[in-house]
């Protein structure tokens, strides 16, 4: 069990981390679902298991608003990072606290134990997508990314796990997104 929790742990990370290195991407809004299906074989039936685990927001300006579901709980983790402010926020509803960082814009470095593999491209959803493979040791993830949107549509993994986009719209989201709402109490890190 440990295991394929962290399959899936890692591949929502390869998702988030392929979404949070890109450059700042302007005149580009959107907003969509991320949809996450496992698909496992159960007394000789392939079961396939769909739930929303993410919802995201670009607007024209390249800020963006990021709510991940958290494993095992009804909480969401709220994120939004503010290119043009230079800041980022991470959200904690319970609390009501908004925990405030400067942006880095450094990104880590590649794991030298993964091998990656150039896949073409393709369109996804009516939108025209370059895919990647990207092998661990012990875990293969397949990602596929708009040209326009500079944004992952589409990842499978070896492990069962896949998640996609859906419901885009590509129009410009709602301002209050991109910041901490009035009653959050803003705590600098």
């Amino acid at each position: 069990m440990k295991s394929v929790l962290f399959a899936a742990v890692s591949l929502s990370l390869a998702v988030a981390q392929s979404q949070q290195l890109t450059p700042t991407v302007t005149g580009a809004p959107y907003s969509a679902d991320q949809v996450q299906e496992r698909s496992v074989v159960e007394n000789g039936q392939l079961v396939t298991n769909t739930a929303v685990i993410g919802h995201f927001y670009r607007d024209s300006q390249g800020r963006t608003r990021t709510e991940s579901a958290l494993k095992n709980t009804p909480a969401w983790r709220i994120e939004i990072q503010d290119p043009v402010a230079g800041l980022a926020y991470v959200l904690d509803e319970k609390t009501k606290m908004a925990y405030r960082t400067r942006i880095s814009t450094t990104a880590p470095a590649r794991n030298p134990r993964a091998t990656v593999v150039n896949l073409g491209t393709q369109t996804i959803d009516g939108l025209v997508a370059e895919g990647i493979l990207t092998t661990y040791p012990a875990l293969s993830v397949e990602t596929w990314d708009s040209v326009e949107l500079k944004v992952t549509v589409l990842t499978k993994s070896s492990n069962g796990y896949s998640s996609r986009l859906v419901n885009l719209k590509r129009e410009e989201p709602d301002v209050a997104l991109f910041r901490p709402p009035a009653e959050y109490t803003i705590v600098d890190q």
